[in-house]
């Protein structure tokens, strides 16, 4: 029998059963043989052969291959005692590769191996490549892509068999949540996909509390004369707290939207008084005399009429009530009791500038 042809009709533990020894012949055949072991579909025996070769061996035991089988070491290899002789038959895979499928013979024991003894390693299975192979299922490969995947700010670059981007980040171990940005989607296939662009998208709540300004209320007055601006109550701004949802892309602020306000102090106006009231106005010579404090004598404003002088000289001003009447010297135009001049120059100037209104 031909050591190229499979023989089921024994077991190979039976091809493989000593022959009887007889006295000193028995012996010189035991010493004349080599002391071996060989390994068949895992099983693994020990014999002893007159053969020089493991094809010898193979052959003189009736071990048959296959041609698609593998044995180790290689069949003119010599062998000696304590050799060991591997035979790994070829099993019948079915391969795919983008959809195509083809039976191939193979020996590997891996799909890496068998991807390396195919010629097709920059094809990429599914399934890891130390994965056993199974000849009942079929070895699922597809062409790898390259794919670049912008990321928390930094670029990576994949060769991936998967079909999806969805895929891809989960083999990568990419995490991310339902608020980032994923551009194409998940569902988006890979092979027309260069660049895949996640953006981290975070949603916070910030509460801050705000000064409210307070409105100002112009009142006019007809006492005052036009021009003139009185404050009647001052203003005091008002506090509130406001809540914000806060969105950040990239960890850069992108949007920022009011959720709530709450009161914390009313805001309380400002009140002004306007003057209106339409002046009239001279101006000439000042004196003083001895009338009552805060009073001044004019030759025809009524008795109270409030005039308002101011000291040409230095731009200083007062304050005085009509109270008599004068000054009959020709060029001026009032005379102020002598605490009131006092406020706008000295007494012992006598005779000063004015500017009058009321």
């Amino acid at each position: 029998m031909s050591f190229f042809t499979r023989s089921r009709a024994r077991s190979f533990a039976a091809l493989l059963l000593p022959f009887a020894l007889v006295g000193g012949t028995g012996a010189w055949w035991w010493l004349s043989h080599s002391e071996l072991a060989v390994v068949v579909d895992g099983e693994r025996v020990a014999l002893r052969t007159r053969a020089d070769t493991v094809a010898g061996v193979l052959n003189d035991k009736g071990i048959g291959l296959e041609a698609h089988d593998r044995v180790e070491p290689p069949l003119e290899t010599p062998v000696d005692d304590g050799t060991e002789i591997r035979v790994i038959r070829a099993e019948r895979v079915v391969v795919e590769l983008n959809g195509v499928r083809r039976t191939v013979w193979t020996t590997a024991p891996t799909i890496g191996e068998l991807l390396g003894e195919l010629g097709l390693e920059p094809a990429v299975s599914a399934a890891p490549q130390s994965t056993p192979l199974d000849p009942t299922q079929p070895v699922v490969l597809r062409d790898a892509t390259e794919v670049k995947v912008v990321v928390d700010g930094t670029e990576r670059l994949f060769v991936s068999p998967v079909d999806t981007v969805g895929r891809l980040l989960s083999e990568a171990g990419i995490s991310f949540d339902g608020d980032d940005e994923i551009v194409p989607g998940l569902d988006a296939p890979l092979s027309s996909t260069p660049t895949v662009s996640i953006t981290r998208v975070e949603t916070d709540v910030s509460v801050e509390e705000r000064t409210i300004a307070f409105d100002t209320e112009r009142r006019e007055d007809g006492s005052l004369s036009r021009g003139v601006v009185r404050t009647i109550r001052e203003g005091r701004s008002g506090l509130e707290r406001v809540e914000y949802r806060v969105t950040k892309r990239d960890g850069e602020v992108a949007t920022r939207e009011v959720v709530s306000r709450t009161l914390l102090r009313e805001p309380v106006s400002r009140i002004l008084a306007v003057g209106t009231k339409v002046s009239n106005a001279t101006s000439g010579k000042a004196s003083w005399y001895s009338g009552p404090a805060g009073t001044c004598a004019h030759r025809t404003l009524a008795f109270g009429t409030r005039i308002s002088v101011v000291n040409a000289a230095n731009g200083r001003s007062v304050v005085c009530r009509v109270a008599d009447r004068g000054p009959f010297v020709e060029g001026r135009v009032v005379d102020l009791s002598h605490d009131t001049f006092s406020q706008i120059a000295n007494p012992s100037t006598g005779i000063i500038t004015v500017r009058l209104s009321w």
